[in-house]
């Protein structure tokens, strides 16, 4: 089968009936005497075909360039038809673009394709898993460009360039006007982020096999390498905690596992004189004592809004699919691998629903906030204000925000406030309400009754200590 490129399936006029024919000789199989012959697939192998790897097997085809003197790169014509090339060179294996949606590792994958070929010897079929896994390589290097609008410029791209960042937040210079812009009346988390850290020690690495023959296609932070000791037991990274979208530069391995601390990293330090305001997250705070959700809630701390503080977890589990498969990866691949997964996480947020659930807080909040007594608003912002500058020194301050609960009196208590109405209705001159009387009635009935049951299981001739207890 041939197929021909730039002439919509014809072939080109240049090329006529021109082929290069090349003489083999048969092969002459002398089948031993306890083994069976296996012949080879010389439709695989043959020098003049192109392998293609699809998702119904591995094929072998005759592609016909074409030869015109305006005729483009051998390169961009297959991009025309839709397939990817595992060389520049000397194009020899095609995979078409739709080939990449699967769901495995790629070893399994083309496994499978060598069986779906030849399910009887799949081994026959050449190995291609090489130039699979750095086409797949590539295809994610150029998936990110795509992303980021890098498709049609050549410039060197600088750090982080190719690292998508959470819209919804606010992002200086972006989104929201640099520190020199800002208005001075502006409060101060208005700006701010809230970011939630976590460590993922699925997510493995062994030492690679040959590190000096790692190859990077991004400009990665050392930082977040270490220089001496390459294997990882797990990374660590940040997401902001409203919309759960990784934090540019915030991904790092961890060599010590959870013994990982803070003062003892060369990274990462606490600034003197920062401010910390202690919090538990809505996940965990309901866990705790009842005072502990208006004292150290997220709800109730300016500028934190309604967080439950374990979003990371819920981006680490689709990326530990492909943890599995990263575990083995060369240094560069495997950094690589997951932060094309990262960018994909943040590229589908929905961005839209959150601007919905804004506008629909908004509306529920004016609607209340209007129906509301003024003079009652009023006083609840100042016991607001004053709960929220008192809550660093004392958080019992913070008790203004408990539910007002009241209790239903008992059965008791009840009777008592019947009875002192009672009596305030009649002056004081009344000794017994009308409920103590119905009360009193019903207590000499079941004695009663009592009485009556006792007195039955007596026999003819009771003892005199049962007889003392029925005449008493």
């Amino acid at each position: 089968m041939e197929i021909h490129l730039g002439h919509r399936g014809m072939p080109c006029p240049v090329l006529g009936d021109v082929h290069e024919w090349e003489d083999t000789d048969e092969p002459i199989y002398e089948p031993a005497e306890h083994f069976p012959t296996i012949l080879e697939l010389l439709f695989l192998n043959c020098k003049q075909c192109t392998t293609i790897v699809d998702k119904s097997g591995v094929h072998s085809l005759m592609i016909q360039f074409c030869q015109c003197p305006n005729a483009r790169t051998p390169d961009k014509q297959l991009f025309e038809i839709g397939m990817f090339l595992a060389s520049f060179t000397q194009p020899k294996l095609h995979l078409p673009f739709q080939y990449w949606m699967v769901g495995t590792s790629a070893m399994n994958y083309y496994n499978q394709l060598r069986r779906m070929t030849l399910s009887i010897f799949p081994h026959l079929v050449p190995d291609r898993y090489r130039e699979l896994m750095r086409v797949a390589w590539q295809w994610q290097q150029l998936k990110l460009l795509k992303w980021n609008g890098f498709a049609y410029e050549r410039r060197r791209l600088t750090s982080g360039e190719l690292a998508l960042i959470c819209l919804a937040c606010p992002q200086p210079g972006i989104n929201a006007p640099l520190l020199a812009d800002r208005n001075v009346d502006d409060p101060s988390w208005l700006y701010a982020r809230s970011l939630a850290m976590d460590g993922n020690f699925k997510a493995e690495h062994l030492h690679p096999t040959h590190p000096e023959d790692e190859v990077w296609l991004t400009d990665v932070n050392q930082a977040n390498a270490s220089r001496h000791k390459l294997e990882a037991t797990g990374i660590g990274g940040c997401a902001c905690a409203h919309h759960g979208c990784f934090v540019p530069h915030s991904i790092v391995d961890f060599q010590k596992g959870e013994r990982c601390q803070v003062n003892e990293s060369l990274y990462l330090n606490i600034p003197s004189g920062m401010e910390i305001i202690l919090g538990i997250g809505l996940w965990h705070v309901h866990r705790h004592q009842d005072m502990c959700y208006v004292q150290y809630a997220s709800t109730f701390i300016t500028g934190a809004a309604r967080i439950d503080g374990e979003i990371m977890e819920t981006l680490w589990a689709p990326l530990n699919i492909i943890s599995p498969t990263a575990r083995g990866m060369s240094t560069p691949h495997r950094q690589e691998c997951l932060d094309y997964q990262m960018n994909d996480s943040n590229f589908m947020k929905m961005y839209k629903e959150a601007m919905k659930g804004v506008t629909e807080s908004t509306a529920a909040f004016e609607k209340l906030n209007n129906t509301a007594d003024p003079d009652m608003v009023a006083k609840w912002e100042e016991q607001d204000r004053h709960a929220h500058s008192c809550r660093v020194t004392d958080p019992s301050a913070m008790d203004i925000f408990k539910v007002q609960l009241r209790w239903a009196p008992t059965q008791k208590q009840q009777e008592l406030a019947l009875l002192s109405s009672w009596r305030a209705h009649l002056g004081g001159n009344a000794q017994c309400g009308a409920a103590t009387w119905i009360a009193s009635g019903i207590t000499i009935e079941e004695m009663q009754i009592a009485l009556t049951m006792d007195i039955r299981k007596l026999s003819r001739h009771p003892m005199e200590n049962q007889t003392l207890c029925k005449v008493g």
